[in-house]
């Protein structure tokens, strides 16, 4: 049987007794106080595997730890609050195949790990994963020899994490930064070529995130593509952040000499600005695309809410355009262009 061959073993801690015995004793009937007392339990043990995976969790925002929700509902949820997520976890007794999933639980789940306990309470066993995903709303049995590994579990988790990244780097940019394959026409090839002037190391790394958008820009009767990279190595690193500028139109192949592109700072100082030359068909910010930027994302948020924006800013002859980063205002607006 699946759970036969995966299950993880736990010890249980004597701190998880002592919730158990505590979030137990508030209840009227022994029934009750059983279920309470084995929700408990399983939270604990799920949240210890979690802690050793290195994956935070609280149980302070969740209903197995609130009084009101413990005495009215059937529920032993934990919450993984970089996610934002909640992760039931359900007991199952010796000789028990089957679990019924009580209704309070078949909503707002991203799925379940069931905890089978020895007859002593000693030791927890996490026999396996079922997601949310696969369960039909009309169902409410798991039968155990379903169940799918712990290394499942933790693929979805870390693809929620990838997707909750992804969230929260796409807020920063406005409507009009769109996927450069869906609006710019061609670009394929020239980003091809761009990766001639990137680092062997870059180019070999994988990033745990990493986000492409572009946005058309017109001056002076000519039209550009901006573009964004942001690159995140791992989840509790900065972003790498650069800008690129490249000509737009059908038989426009390179940028105009002096044209350029700054980065400033919030208060309008330049932080660093490069300049076309003749012949140059795209220019970078910063002009070493093997060094990009870096940034916290937790600080570009932070400056979205107080409008204290970095500025992109295209110079032309004595005439400019301004980009705010982050986004100020989500206006959609489609514009197509096509690079050589």
């Amino acid at each position: 049987m699946a759970h036969e061959t995966f299950g993880i073993k736990v010890p249980i801690t004597r701190d998880a007794h002592n919730h158990a015995e505590e979030f137990a004793a508030e209840q009227i009937s022994q029934n009750k106080r059983a279920k309470v007392y084995l929700n408990t339990l399983s939270v604990c043990a799920v949240r210890n595997f979690l802690n050793i995976v290195q994956i935070e969790t609280d149980v302070e925002l969740t209903g197995a730890w609130n009084p009101i929700k413990r005495a009215f509902s059937d529920v032993a949820d934990l919450f993984i609050p970089n996610l934002e997520v909640y992760l039931e976890c359900r007991p199952v007794l010796p000789e028990q195949e089957v679990v019924v999933l009580p209704e309070e639980v078949k909503e707002d789940r991203i799925g379940y790990v069931f905890v089978k306990f020895d007859n002593d309470l000693q030791e927890a066993e996490l026999l396996g994963f079922f997601s949310s995903v696969e369960l039909d709303k009309d169902r409410d049995e798991i039968n155990l020899e379903e169940l799918k590994s712990l290394e499942y579990l933790l693929t979805v988790l870390y693809d929620a994490q990838i997707n909750s990244y992804r969230e929260r780097l796409e807020k920063l940019l406005d409507a009009n930064w769109v996927e450069p394959e869906k609006k710019l026409v061609s670009i394929g090839r020239r980003r091809r070529g761009n990766a001639n002037q990137r680092s062997k190391e870059e180019q070999s790394s994988t990033p745990f995130l990493e986000l492409e958008r572009a946005k058309i820009i017109e001056l002076e009767h000519q039209r550009f593509a901006l573009m964004i990279e942001m690159k995140q190595g791992k989840e509790d690193e900065e972003i790498k952040l650069s800008f690129q500028l490249l000509p737009c139109g059908e038989t426009t192949t390179s940028l105009p000499s002096g044209l350029e592109l700054a980065l400033l700072k919030p208060s309008g100082k330049v932080m660093i600005s490069t300049t076309a030359k003749t012949g140059d068909n795209q220019l970078f910010l910063p002009p070493n695309p093997s060094k990009p930027a870096t940034m916290e994302l937790e600080k570009l948020e932070s400056s979205r809410k107080t409008g204290k924006l970095f500025q992109i800013k295209i110079t032309l002859n004595g005439k400019s355009k301004t980009e705010y980063f982050p986004s100020v205002q989500p206006i959609a607006q489609t514009i197509d262009c096509q690079i050589h």
